[in-house]
């Protein structure tokens, strides 16, 4: 085989040099835009993990507002589940360092964040959390359980509130009845006596007109023996006519004495039987007392209440055994003072102005003496709400005379009673804001009355604005309440140096 040529040995030697330097460039190039490609991918996974973690803590964000509803709802989620987890940013979101910028700046967190930052705050001040228990204090559903149990039991108090009206009710209008057909049964007495008494008096003077007549004919005294037995039958009539109107007097004045009984026994039922406290303790000296009531309930000193016993069935007795005074006011009880012990036997009563007798603490009278648990009844003092009243005329309190006006309002008002109009004895002017309809009682007193002078015109005047005062309570039915039983009821004892 003949030699190559010199010049073909070179154009190989091109050749290759040609393709590995075209290899060399492909290679490079190939290579240049494998790594670009590469860091394309890069950045696109980098940002994808960016909008993941974003979306992540979006996510733990909307957990967190659940897990927060939760624990305010009813009961906090599990602690260890992802919901639970997040209520350890509590304290962060009420910096206001949580969710961060990147995820407050989310449209849909951006839209939902002052919401929910409001809704926070008002569940907070409805109840305060608690970081130890990562709770609220008080959720919801223990709130409304609360409420729910309170409207029962104040349902069920006004169910016995109605209840024990009715009954009053029933009771007053027994009482009632029994006391219009005992004044009956009284009228009728009082008709048939006079009738009796008319008829014998009409006998009387017509034997006392026949022996006037025939003594007119007795002219000669040898008829003594016939005149003197006349005579003596005549005095002897009119000593019967004497004698039978003392006992017609009498018997007015038993059936006077019935009536006012008769009177103090329906007045003996308080208006309102409604006990507020109770004697929980009798002191070593039994003139003092402890009672249930206290500040908390809006005791002042100078209150006063009648102490009832006990009936079998648990409810007040009708009369009461005496009266307190509070002397000294704690938290939950107090001390009281027993300011009057009445007789329990009502015959000794005063029959005419109904009047109970009054004994000392330790007088062998007092058989049915104050004990723990008897009850304590005002029905002007309430607790829960005040009471309005009226006063018109002059209250008369056994004992003490007529009381100072100036000084009953400032009392009732420690009593927490608002006297809402008063008629001012001394000029007829009515002082207060007047009568309304949240006036609860009207106190009715005497009208006012000088020696010697019923015919004033100024003392008619006084006496006339009392009689309208009263009359447009009744027509606005507002209750009228007699002084003796204010006195009563409320067991008030007027201060002797307060007293005119």
């Amino acid at each position: 085989m003949p030699p190559k040529a010199k010049g073909e040995s070179k154009r190989g030697l091109v050749v290759t040099l040609v393709f590995f330097v075209l290899s060399t460039i492909g290679l490079g190039l190939s290579t240049y835009y494998g790594f670009a490609e590469q860091d394309k991918k890069d950045a696109a996974v980098k940002t994808e993990k960016d909008k993941a973690d974003l979306a992540s803590k979006e996510r733990d964000f909307y957990r967190f507002m659940v897990a927060l509803l939760m624990a305010y709802h009813d009961k906090s989620p599990d602690p260890n589940s992802p919901t639970g987890r997040e209520l350890a940013n509590k304290a962060n979101f009420d910096a206001g360092n949580y969710p961060d910028p990147k995820v407050s700046a989310i449209e849909s967190v951006k839209n939902d964040l002052p919401a929910f930052r409001d809704v926070a705050k008002k569940l907070a001040g409805r109840s305060a959390w608690d970081p130890a228990k990562a709770a609220p204090r008080e959720n919801f559903e223990a709130v409304v359980k609360a409420r729910d149990d309170e409207i029962t039991k104040l349902t069920n108090k006004v169910k016995s509130a109605e209840a024990l009206a009715k009954e009053q009710e029933a009771n007053r209008l027994a009482a009632e009845k029994a006391r219009d057909d005992y004044r009956k049964a009284k009228d009728d007495s009082i008709e048939k006596l006079k009738e009796e008494f008319k008829e014998e008096r009409n006998n009387f003077v017509k034997r006392n007109n026949e022996l006037l007549a025939l003594l007119k004919k007795v002219e000669d005294k040898k008829f003594d023996e016939v005149i003197k037995p006349l005579e003596e039958e005549r005095n002897a009539a009119r000593k019967d006519a004497v004698t039978f109107k003392k006992q017609l007097d009498d018997a007015n004045a038993k059936l006077t004495a019935l009536q006012a009984k008769v009177d103090v026994r329906t007045a003996d039922k308080p208006s309102d039987p409604t006990p507020r406290g109770k004697v929980q303790r009798v002191h070593v000296n039994p003139r003092k007392l402890t009672i249930d009531l206290g500040r908390r309930d809006g005791l002042t000193p100078q209150t006063t209440f009648a102490v009832h016993g006990l009936q079998p069935n648990g409810k007040p007795k009708a009369r009461p055994k005496g009266n307190v005074e509070v002397l000294t006011v704690g938290e939950t009880s107090s001390e009281v003072l027993v300011t009057a012990i009445f007789h329990p036997d009502p015959d000794f009563d005063d029959n005419r102005t109904g009047e109970r007798k009054r004994i000392d603490v330790l007088s062998k009278d007092n058989i049915d003496p104050i004990i723990a648990g008897d009850v304590l009844i005002n029905p002007l003092w309430n607790p829960n709400a005040k009471t309005h009243v009226a006063i018109a005329g002059v209250l008369d309190m056994p004992g003490s005379g007529a009381v100072n006006m100036n000084t009953l309002v400032r009392l009732l008002e420690q009593m927490n009673v608002v006297v809402d109009a008063y008629v001012d004895t001394s000029d007829g002017t009515i002082r207060g804001s007047g009568l309304t309809r949240r006036t609860d009682y009207i106190l009715w007193g005497n009208p006012v009355s000088v020696a010697g002078k019923a015919d004033d015109e100024r003392i008619k005047k006084i006496n006339k604005v009392i009689d309208d005062m009263v009359a447009e309570a009744r027509a606005n039915g507002i209750r009228v309440m007699q002084p003796k039983r204010f006195f009563q009821e409320t067991g008030f004892n007027m201060p002797r140096n307060i007293a005119d």
